[in-house]
């Protein structure tokens, strides 16, 4: 089955069950409300983004086994790994949603974050980081009793940076659209092209404020992306630890910004405030010019390496660069 058809079936799918949207968030109780401090919108906003891609990554699975694509054995080669990646975006969509839910306290996630990602990454061995490559060091430094802590801590890091970064509306969506089309591109990594169809659907909805994504949606974005560089720099060597910064810089710069910021002022680090960047960036232009100068900061550098593929540091530098510029300039306007 060509890609089209795939496409058209996940879009008939997802115009069908978006239709349910208010029914499911009213079933379930599930919105976000304003409080009129760092929730700015005006009414309850239903958080079943993170259910509908559930329900994609489900029907992908499905329609992706029907097919037998080829790239589906790189990633997912026997049952074992089929049930890894299954288990851990079902637990993590399920910590999400009741995260949502009942909005459960930072320690409580943390441990059960933890958890989940460890029993994930016994199941399928492959997620497991054993060495880091870099593209500056000509030795591969290999992590041995380190492996299993630090996968744990890095895929932990990059699902609370996504967690913080899903600030405005479409700006999670919007980063995973940009990946997406940058590893496509960049690497010829396929797989996560089925999820356009719901990630659109989630972005016009979202933009319309009929729903959010929430915990439970930026868990399964977190993950997938995880997962996927991961099992490529794993078994097809397909990255360098520098090119995975420069993914993943944007979000995780902020992350360690806050987490600093917060200790050094005597906070708890994992209790919300209004430091983020797109709150910077809110207090000094409208949503529009906001969500797309944050974009900018994640395209520029990628856009740039996929010119000049020999140049990595230039690009590391420059997100660097362009991330601390920002905060500075925006943070002397305050």
């Amino acid at each position: 089955m060509e890609i089209s058809y795939i496409f058209l079936i996940l879009f008939i799918f997802n115009l069908f069950i978006f239709k349910f949207n208010n029914l499911v968030a009213k079933k379930f109780s599930l919105y976000d409300k304003p409080d009129y401090k760092r929730k700015i919108h005006k009414e309850k906003v239903p958080l079943t983004g993170g259910i509908f891609l559930f329900l994609n990554f489900i029907f992908i699975l499905i329609l992706l086994k029907i097919n037998y694509f080829d790239f589906f054995n790189i990633y997912i080669s026997n049952k074992r790994e089929l049930f890894a990646i299954f288990f851990l975006v079902t637990f993590l969509f399920l910590l999400g949603l009741y995260d949502d839910r009942y909005d459960i306290s930072a320690s409580t996630k943390l441990f059960l974050l933890t958890f989940i990602i460890f029993i994930g990454i016994l199941i399928d061995e492959n997620i497991i980081i054993n060495q880091l490559v870099f593209n500056f060091y000509p030795n591969v430094i290999n992590l041995s009793k380190l492996s299993i802590p630090l996968t744990i801590l890095f895929i932990l890091l990059f699902i609370n940076a996504l967690n913080m970064f899903d600030g405005i509306d479409m700006q999670v969506s919007g980063y995973f659209l940009i990946l997406i089309i940058f590893l496509l591109i960049k690497f010829n990594i396929t797989f996560l092209i089925y999820f356009i169809p719901v990630i659109l659907f989630n972005c016009a909805l979202n933009f319309k404020k009929k729903l959010f994504l929430g915990d439970s949606g930026t868990n399964i974005i977190s993950i997938l992306i995880a997962w996927v560089i991961i099992k490529n720099y794993n078994l097809n060597n397909s990255f360098t630890c520098e090119e995975i910064f420069i993914i993943m810089a944007i979000p995780g710069l902020d992350m360690f910004r806050l987490f600093c910021s917060r200790v050094l002022n005597g906070k708890n680090p994992f209790v919300a405030d209004k430091n983020h960047l797109h709150h910077y960036f809110l207090s000094r232009f409208d949503y529009f010019p906001s969500f797309f100068l944050i974009q900018l900061m994640i395209i520029i550098p990628l856009a740039y390496y996929f010119i000049k593929s020999t140049d990595i540091i230039t690009p590391f530098i420059m997100t660097i660069f362009i991330y601390l510029i920002s905060i500075i300039i925006l943070k002397n306007k305050n």
